[in-house]
């Protein structure tokens, strides 16, 4: 961990702005304490993942996604855009799970549909990553297909574009 002292030069030119600064989560104006920590975040999915494992023997798919991934399902529905996956940084079963995760979700919308008579826009039908090499893709393949989708990658937009298996 490397902490800048009070005495830095570079914490003197950035300190008016790291006195307040807003929580992420409740919105709030607090103060902080005038060094800054550049290990680590604790939210990082390196740091969630022992404690995740070690706190039972087997964890959820879906408390291990949650440890990395904060997906909105019901965007499409809210706003008129899709979900997309900011795929650079994720390494490929982070990418695979969430894809994995997607297209599920997809799957239960159209069979909740196809039982109550509604139509579904295909806007909620899209599932992409974004920004993701033709390596991270091949190995995203390796790890296995979808079980509940079939990914198709795009060179030209390194994107990763999944058809659940219940959109027709």
């Amino acid at each position: 961990m490397i902490v800048v002292q009070h005495n830095s030069r570079l914490l003197r030119r950035i300190a008016p702005i790291l006195e307040r600064q807003r929580c992420l989560i409740c919105r709030n104006t607090q103060a902080t304490t005038p060094t800054i920590n550049l290990s680590v975040p604790s939210r990082c999915f390196a740091n969630k993942t022992p404690s995740l494992l070690a706190s039972s023997s087997n964890p959820s798919p879906d408390k291990i996604l949650s440890s990395f991934a904060n997906l909105d399902h019901r965007r499409a529905s809210r706003t008129g855009f899709p979900e997309a996956v900011f795929g650079q940084g994720k390494t490929p079963s982070q990418i695979h799970s969430i894809l994995e995760s997607m297209a599920k979700n997809v799957n239960e919308l159209t069979e909740a549909a196809s039982v109550t008579n509604e139509s579904i826009s295909t806007v909620s039908t899209a599932i992409i990553a974004t920004r993701v090499d033709r390596d991270i893709f091949d190995a995203v393949v390796d790890i296995g297909p979808l079980e509940h989708g079939v990914m198709e990658y795009h060179d030209t937009a390194r994107i990763i574009s999944v058809r659940a298996n219940g959109v027709v």
